[in-house]
């Protein structure tokens, strides 16, 4: 799959109109395929869970965009925050 602006702003109109404000494509070759392999769009306003933050698995990236993701212990104090903008990958 060739990933251009035409699947980029689908994804994005598709996670605007979520309620959750998130959409993805899952870029697996198939169901006996494994990995986890999924283009996300996180629009302005998603709340989620640490397990279902970018870093969980170190190694995503920002195509399109910009995003800051907060962390918080559980005493709701701040520990971490990434800043991450296009091109950018960890």
């Amino acid at each position: 799959m060739i990933i251009d602006h035409h699947i980029l702003d689908a994804l994005t109109a598709k996670a605007k109109e979520s309620q959750r404000l998130r959409m993805n494509i899952d870029l697996r070759y198939g169901p006996e395929d494994l990995s986890r392999r999924m283009l996300n769009s996180i629009e302005l306003g998603t709340i989620s869970a640490r397990s279902l933050a970018l870093d969980y698995h170190r190694d995503g990236g920002v195509l399109v965009g910009c995003f800051v993701e907060h962390f918080y212990d559980e005493n709701r104090r701040l520990t971490e925050t990434i800043d991450m903008g296009p091109g950018e990958f960890y």
